[in-house]
């Protein structure tokens, strides 16, 4: 298990059955033409889609079925749909980042309800070693060496590169994330 991951789940025990930790990753895989990252696949099959500090949420198919793998594919093209041509660097000059189905193009694991997108950028052979990009509506983060445990995790104990993109931590204890049961919903 990656460390980050083993960590979270030590501080962040998670439900019993989440939603969604019984994917068929070899049937998604195929319909979408793409591999999971494997630190993904381990969070998923430990997490499911357990939805975070009431706002971060990962995104894929269970695809239990080949319909629910199509079905899924359609709601990637549509996520997508907003990011086309609404891609801007930090000093907001457009930034033209090819998208899926494009080789090496942003495919989309999470979102969250600020609007916000979180992708891989899919240019490189080793799925794990593809960057994070957060697509803040329109504006672009991008996290080199970085997983979804780690980008949780990072949040979660309040340091950079997360504390700096989402915010501290503490403040959410204010509204209620004051344990580790409160994190999760």
């Amino acid at each position: 298990m990656e460390a980050a991951l083993d960590r979270l789940v030590r501080l962040v025990p998670p439900a019993e059955k989440p939603p969604g930790a019984k994917t068929e990753w070899a049937q998604l895989e195929a319909a979408i033409g793409l591999k999971y990252p494997d630190s993904f696949k381990e969070f998923a099959g430990v997490y499911g889609l357990t939805v975070w500090f009431d706002n971060f949420s990962p995104f894929f198919g269970e695809a239990k079925t080949a319909a629910d793998a199509k079905k899924f594919l359609r709601s990637v093209q549509k996520r997508l749909g907003f990011l086309k041509g609404n891609m801007y660097d930090e000093s907001f000059r457009p930034t033209p980042i090819p998208l899926y189905p494009a080789a090496g193009g942003l495919f989309p694991f999470g979102m969250d309800y600020s609007g916000n997108q979180y992708l891989w950028l899919t240019e490189r052979a080793d799925p794990d070693r593809w960057p994070i990009v957060v697509w803040q509506m329109g504006q672009l983060a991008i996290l080199e060496k970085m997983t979804v445990a780690k980008m949780l995790l990072g949040f979660y104990e309040r340091r950079k590169p997360m504390r700096d993109l989402w915010g501290d931590a503490r403040l959410c204890e204010l509204g209620g994330f004051g344990s580790p049961k409160e994190v999760l919903r």
